[in-house]
């Protein structure tokens, strides 16, 4: 099977993610845009990471859009990718994990005032600073998709 590897990609990381899935994808022959445009019949997946635009059309036998991204926003807000070509998005439970982990030091930051206190430390002051409860603290998350679920969790 022939699959596009399509993205904004620096050399380094386009022959670490081809090596990486030629590995787990023995029976896989990987393009990239160039090869692809020369036998565009025969792209029957494309595999993605912020695709440029247009780049997903004109390949008439493409069955599958797989997104190396969880946010597949771009994508759906590019009228030029085919519409009838299901797309899949990566979810990673690592990646859900590391993002909570992130939406929880933020929050603390805020709370516990950290901001704060690394610009009186830049300015070689120290002001203790009013301290509001945990539990009087409100936290909204917008969205519970996979990440979403996990921070809210």
């Amino acid at each position: 099977m022939k699959t596009l590897l399509c993205g904004d990609f620096d050399h380094e990381e386009r022959t670490l993610w081809l090596e990486r899935l030629s590995n787990a994808c023995p029976g896989v022959t990987w393009l990239d845009e160039t090869q692809a445009r020369q036998a565009p019949g025969q792209v029957r997946a494309a595999v993605v990471a912020r695709p440029p635009r247009g780049s997903l059309q004109g390949y008439p036998r493409l069955g599958l859009i797989q997104s190396l991204w969880a946010g597949v926003d771009a994508l759906l807000a590019d009228p030029t990718v085919p519409t009838e070509v299901p797309l899949a998005r990566m979810v990673d439970p690592a990646m859900n994990d590391a993002m909570a982990e992130t939406a929880l030091w933020a929050a603390l930051s805020l709370q516990r005032r950290f901001f704060d206190y690394a610009a009186q430390q830049r300015q070689g002051l120290w002001r203790p600073l009013p301290q509001v409860r945990a539990d009087a603290w409100h936290v909204l998350v917008l969205g519970l998709g996979q990440m979403g679920l996990t921070a809210a969790r």
